[in-house]
């Protein structure tokens, strides 16, 4: 009975059991989340916690299953905190992008975040499962900002 609540938390209540394209289900929630997000960013930390027990005491059937997403929630979280610490705000169009870098960066895993995870899965792999896609909203928030035209504003 604890491996089901356990499996459904790191499925963010089943979205990475979706057939199709669950890493991006599951970075669905973490847009959702984003007021909670920007006003309790510290949630962001406890979160990486529990999931990273939740991986650890969990017996995975490879070293990163797709059914696995709480990270994407991570990742999308880490991205919207980034966002909202620069603008102070949230916009429609900053979500959105913040939504696709993400899902991009996550996808092709550009140096560093294909590094990062690479050398971790040597040493710890709930850890590399988690901070790839952290390293990905890192990128993903810097992207947003970088590329969110001036006259957008909250």
């Amino acid at each position: 009975m604890t491996l089901y609540f356990l499996r459904l938390f790191l499925a963010v209540l089943g979205l990475g059991h979706i057939p199709f394209a669950p890493g991006t289900w599951g970075s669905i929630p973490g847009v959702l989340l984003c007021g909670v997000w920007a006003s309790h960013w510290w949630a962001l930390p406890f979160l990486f916690c529990l999931s990273y027990l939740g991986i650890k005491n969990y017996p995975l059937e490879n070293a990163d299953p797709k059914w696995v997403v709480i990270d994407e929630v991570l990742g999308m979280g880490t991205a919207c905190v980034i966002y909202f610490q620069y603008y102070r705000c949230y916009h429609w169009l900053g979500l959105l992008l913040l939504f696709c870098f993400f899902r991009l960066f996550d996808i092709i895993k550009p140096f560093p975040i294909d590094f990062v995870e690479r050398q971790l899965r040597r040493i710890n792999i709930p850890f590399s499962i988690l901070v790839d896609d952290i390293v990905a909203g890192i990128f993903a928030g810097l992207a947003t900002i970088f590329v969110m035209p001036p006259v957008v504003l909250c």
